[in-house]
């Protein structure tokens, strides 16, 4: 994405060397210094921008974030306040409705907010043609126009804080969305921090240390947006289905008495303590020379494979099965 006029995000801020403080660790080596620059900082644009914030396609609603120096002024040329209130007088905070001006039409009548000082926010209709028609005009005021994740590094002001605001519109339950709300106020951008001061110090056995602790927890960082996968495994007519259906508290599998009545691999969404998973009903693990049984017992086998967690469901009423055990552990 060409960025025009640009500035560094870890040069200059609130703190000397902006807001991870990458710039400013004189203590630190070179090399790490200039890793921490290229994961963490991102080139913002000095100008206006604005960018879709709302997902792209049809919906009721669109939202279109303007922001950057004259934002207010840019949208007030084209806007027409149906009160008294003009949107450059109007405090942040404020709403305002009234029609905006586009090159498709004489004029849309939409809502207005003065989000800050030097951003603005437009919820107008939801269709493509319409939102096409507000991005044009906006672009044809000077702003430059972003996708998601640019305006998000721009907003955010570095990588780490900018991927957690992104993965937050994925999380699928309130827990996840907790914690990634929790990144997004930089609990993971303080804890580099910490590892950055480490470094400076010279502390390497604690900066190695404090790494290890954050890769510890990568695993579980991956599914606050991707649920755990798991897979119910087991030989015909085990019970897998029956299993399915009850973890699930509806009935989403067809359970009969003849064994094999599963063929194909059947997924389900759920959550569990608050964290999204995908259950898979997959059909009894057994030698077949039956080939629609045969090719759902390779898909079985192929998804114990790539699960996160392999239920074996087992008959208890028949004698421990080593051979399926091992198969599966493999």
């Amino acid at each position: 994405m060409a960025m025009g006029d640009t500035r560094d995000s870890c040069s200059g801020g609130a703190t000397a060397g902006g807001p991870l403080g990458v710039a400013s660790v004189a203590g630190m080596p070179a090399a790490p210094r200039e890793l921490l620059r290229r994961l963490l900082c991102v080139e913002v644009p000095r100008g206006l921008i604005c960018a879709l914030l709302t997902p792209p396609g049809r919906g009721a609603i669109a939202t279109i974030g303007i922001r950057g120096p004259g934002a207010a002024a840019a949208v007030q040329r084209r806007f027409a306040p149906l009160g008294r209130q003009s949107l450059a007088g109007a405090a942040p905070g404020s709403v305002l409705v009234g029609r905006f001006r586009t090159a498709a039409a004489a004029a849309e009548e939409l809502v207005v907010g003065r989000v800050g000082p030097e951003e603005v926010e437009i919820h107008g209709h939801g269709g493509p043609a319409a939102v096409a028609a507000l991005v044009a005009a906006l672009r044809e005021e000077g702003c430059q126009v972003l996708d998601s994740r640019a305006w998000a590094e721009a907003t955010a002001g570095d990588r780490l804080t900018a991927a957690a605001q992104l993965a937050m519109a994925a999380a699928r339950t309130e827990r996840t969305a907790a914690i990634l709300l929790d990144q997004c106020r930089g609990a993971l951008v303080r804890a580099v921090a910490g590892l950055e001061r480490q470094v400076a110090a010279g502390d390497w056995l604690a900066a190695r240390e404090g790494l290890a602790q954050l890769l510890r927890w990568s695993d579980l960082g991956l599914h606050l947006t991707h649920p755990w996968r798991i897979v119910l495994a087991g030989r015909p007519n085990a019970g897998k289905s029956s299993l399915l259906n009850a973890l699930l508290g509806y009935s989403r599998a067809i359970v009969f008495d003849e064994p094999g009545t599963t063929r194909d691999v059947l997924t389900a969404a759920t959550a569990f303590d608050g964290w999204p998973v995908e259950l898979a009903d997959t059909a009894g693990l057994r030698d077949t020379s039956e080939p629609l049984e045969a090719s759902g017992v390779r898909r079985a086998e192929a998804e114990i494979a790539a699960a996160d967690l392999v239920l074996l469901v087992v008959d208890r009423t028949l004698p421990w099965d080593a051979a399926l055990y091992e198969a599966v552990a493999r």
